[in-house]
């Protein structure tokens, strides 16, 4: 292992760890279960969209058919990525200057701090003493970060594309490859992890969210692309729902996806039949909706 591999390493969990220690453990796929009864939701849930140049957008969604922006938290750079915890908005860009925004309650949304680290963000999943890190012309990287001070490199899979984003689900990282569409890797054991299957999709894929056996993949200007990935060698192309926008990113709560559509701001696709999806509210914001996540108060 190279000394520029090792410090590459080491930069990376340091970002990843400083994040975690800030905002605690990030849930992946822990949505509330609440019922489902339609546009009205018995709990008021809102939307909070990493802008870009437009901050932190707060949108109440209960009722859906009357969603709202009812609050905008200007930042001193563009917004990009967040995360919600405790009733914080986590907010980041490209750089990693990490804003911490109050968001309790929502409509008082306000700034209480400021964290720059430098460096550059990366988009990883964690899952018990494995790292595995999206990282872009490098493909995923898989680390052993157990124990912390000595994290080692274990495999590295050179996925065909950019690889922007990845989820795990059931013994198999998911991997949003730019042009190269979603990149399905057999990480069982993680030793001789490869590829084991490849969805092309028409167009540039963001951002994965992997529920319940289905694989929501934010694919750019062609939409939402809605993947049966049970069992994954086999996955195949359910839907795809055309945006207005450039899909950048997928959250899901629920029967319904809410998708970042860069300048089209907020989708809300409704999913409970998947082969029927379809928009049934659009949310216009005033910057670039790159990143969503969906939160009760």
């Amino acid at each position: 292992m190279t000394k520029h591999i090792i410090l590459k390493i080491m930069f990376t969990l340091f970002l990843f760890s400083a994040l975690l220690i800030i905002i605690g453990c990030i849930k992946h796929g822990g949505h509330p279960v609440i019922p489902d009864d339609g546009n009205n939701l018995p709990t008021p849930y809102y939307a909070y969209v990493a802008d870009g140049s437009g901050g932190l957008c707060i949108i109440d969604t209960n009722p859906l058919n009357d969603a709202r922006i009812i609050k905008t938290v200007a930042m001193e750079k563009d917004a990009h990525y967040l995360e919600i915890e405790n009733g914080k908005a986590y907010v980041s860009d490209d750089l990693f200057s990490l804003t911490i925004v109050d968001i309790d309650p929502p409509e008082n949304a306000s700034v209480t701090n400021t964290f720059d680290s430098g460096g550059s963000s990366v988009k990883s999943f964690k899952e018990i003493e494995m790292l595995y890190i999206a990282d872009g012309d490098s493909g995923l990287q898989i680390i052993d970060d157990y124990p912390p001070q000595y994290p080692m490199l274990v495999k590295t899979i050179d996925t065909p594309g950019y690889a922007n984003s990845v989820e795990v689900y059931n013994g198999y990282a998911f991997v949003a490859d730019s042009e190269a569409g979603l990149q399905i890797i057999d990480i069982d054991p993680v030793e001789t992890s490869f590829i084991a299957a490849s969805i092309d999709t028409p167009g540039y894929a963001w951002f994965v969210h992997i529920e319940n056996g289905i694989a929501y993949l934010a694919d750019g200007y062609v939409g939402l692309q809605i993947i049966d990935i049970d069992p994954p060698q086999l996955a195949y192309i359910v839907n795809t729902v055309d945006t207005p926008g450039q899909a950048r990113y997928v959250c899901v709560l629920n029967s319904y996806a809410y998708v970042a559509d860069y300048d089209k701001g907020l989708q809300v696709i409704d999913i409970s039949s998947p082969q029927n999806a379809r928009i049934v509210k659009s949310i216009d914001t005033s910057g670039e909706a790159s990143c969503v996540r969906v939160s009760s108060p």
